[in-house]
């Protein structure tokens, strides 16, 4: 019979000041009777939802109307935090755009909460040294993909390896006759070429042709 935003009526614990229950009220005509209404918090859920970028997440659970909680979460390498999405009653005090939460107050209905998380982004450098890349000596991908990588050229030289410089943790794999392929880690990178100088081997054949001699004589005939 009684509504109150966020609890409910406890008639079991509700009372006059001379005892009794609400179903049989007697009221004294001297304005003397003390009617106590006793109402419990109700309890609402709190649900997280979330995607292959999150490690850990604390916060979902049961709590009574009004109280207050945190919600932390931790995301996996290479993942981003977008934005959460929300579905029933949003806490107080909630931010969709904040990853962490802190701070909230229980609304009166349950809450289902979905996080969502994207891979980074990074960029790969080539560097030459000298040479010519191919392609485009610029690529950016996601983390944990994988780029296989051009053969350069540069006349009188011969490709011999990459090297890796930068503060990402990106990897590189393979050699000159499979290739090499590049794995996105956490960061930027540049990988710049190593070169051999070519060498050469120059052969001279000596060549011979025969020919014939005249000698003149002093007549000047033919000998």
């Amino acid at each position: 019979p009684f509504e109150y935003t966020g609890f409910i009526y406890n008639e079991s614990v509700t009372t006059k000041n001379n005892g009794g229950n609400l179903a049989n009220i007697n009221i004294n005509g001297d304005e003397s009777t003390v009617v106590k209404l006793y109402f419990d918090r109700r309890v609402f859920n709190v649900d997280i939802v979330t995607d292959d970028g999150v490690q850990n997440v604390t916060g979902e659970g049961e709590y009574r109307y009004g109280a207050t909680f945190n919600i932390t979460v931790t995301e996996k390498t290479g993942y981003e935090f977008v934005i959460w999405t929300v579905e029933g009653t949003t806490p107080g005090n909630f931010v969709t755009t904040n990853m962490n939460q802190t701070g909230l107050t229980m609304g009166a209905g349950d809450v289902t909460l979905t996080i969502v998380t994207q891979l980074e982004t990074y960029t790969l450098t080539i560097n030459a040294n000298g040479g010519t890349y191919p392609s485009s000596t610029t690529i950016t991908q996601d983390y944990g993909t994988t780029y296989k990588l051009q053969t350069p050229t540069y006349r009188g030289y011969t490709l011999a390896d990459w090297t890796k410089s930068g503060d990402g943790t990106g990897s590189i794999s393979g050699d000159t006759e499979s290739g090499f392929t590049f794995t996105f880690g956490v960061g930027d990178n540049t990988l710049t070429a190593v070169w051999t100088e070519n060498s050469y081997t120059v052969t001279f054949t000596e060549v011979y042709e025969s020919f014939n001699v005249v000698v003149a004589g002093s007549d000047g005939t033919s000998k």
